[in-house]
């Protein structure tokens, strides 16, 4: 099964697209968690992690460390804690 979720930029008086998170579970039956930046994104250069997500590379970005949920770090640290 697939599972889409966009992920929105909201800061400085703005509310854009930034991503998308892709969850699929057909490859091992375990939740593997991809990203994409959306056009948008890569058109205003917004880069949240230069090092783990640069703008400039492959379009789906996987394998993110299982300490974070499989998230994106910046993903992971706008959810709240608890």
């Amino acid at each position: 099964m697939l599972n889409r979720l966009n992920v929105y930029y909201n800061g400085w008086g703005e509310t854009w697209l930034w991503g998308t998170l892709i969850s699929s579970t057909t490859t091992t039956g375990r939740p593997n968690i991809a990203f994409e930046y959306s056009p948008e994104a890569i058109q205003r250069g917004v880069e949240l992690s230069s090092y783990l997500l640069p703008l400039k590379g492959l379009p789906f970005r996987q394998g993110f460390p299982t300490h974070q949920m499989g998230l994106p770090g910046p993903v992971y640290d706008a959810l709240p804690d608890g």
